[in-house]
């Protein structure tokens, strides 16, 4: 869906993570221009279970330092030859959110974008991505729900149906609830904001 529709519900996505960089972060106001070259600079970004890196670059493009993770190695060397085709610096790391926190790492903001419903202790791993957090840091999360519909679409649509990602790709046991992830968040001492 294109046009102003679109428009519209990508204002009502990046405005409220926009408006937390700020007041959490540090981060100069950016709206309406989330694209203005400069605008994440001097934030540390994590990007857990980064894949082949695509938002990874966008944010480096704004200038956040980045780090992109992910354990699978083929999708980190991948990843790496995208970024020096596109000139990008970001420093991807075939790493899992367990390995970085022991570290001790810290980041101004930790992504786990479509990683929680793939993992195989979503708690255990939400509490990692907490570790990961600077303190007054931000933490975002994004995974399917547990529900009959999410069966519907992204199983049996997404994987038998339509066959748009391969079969098994997602476990819907895995696919985690909104009162699971807050009640998580509460034990490591982070707060749902939406």
């Amino acid at each position: 869906m294109g046009g102003p529709a679109r428009q519209l519900r990508l204002v009502a996505q990046v405005q409220p993570i926009e408006s937390r960089l700020h007041s959490r972060c540090g981060v100069p106001a950016i709206w309406p221009r989330p694209t203005q070259v400069g605008a994440l600079r001097g934030l540390r970004v994590l990007d857990i279970g980064c894949g082949a890196g695509v938002l990874c670059e966008a944010l480096a493009k704004l200038h956040a330092t980045v780090v992109g993770a992910d354990p699978a190695e083929n999708l980190v060397q991948l990843a790496r030859f995208h970024a020096m085709q596109s000139e990008v610096q970001v420093d991807y790391r075939c790493a899992t959110a367990e390995a970085l926190a022991a570290s001790g790492e810290q980041f101004d903001v930790v992504l786990a974008m479509e990683v929680v419903e793939h993992v195989a202790e979503s708690a255990i791993f939400i509490q990692r991505c907490a570790e990961l957090v600077k303190p007054g840091g931000l933490a975002i999360l994004s995974t399917i729900n547990r529900t009959f519909m999410s069966f519907l679409f992204a199983i049996v649509m997404g994987e038998y149906v339509l066959r748009l990602l391969p079969l098994g790709t997602h476990q819907w046991k895995r696919f985690v609830r909104p009162d699971e992830i807050e009640s998580t968040l509460a034990r490591n001492g982070l707060e749902r904001s939406t």
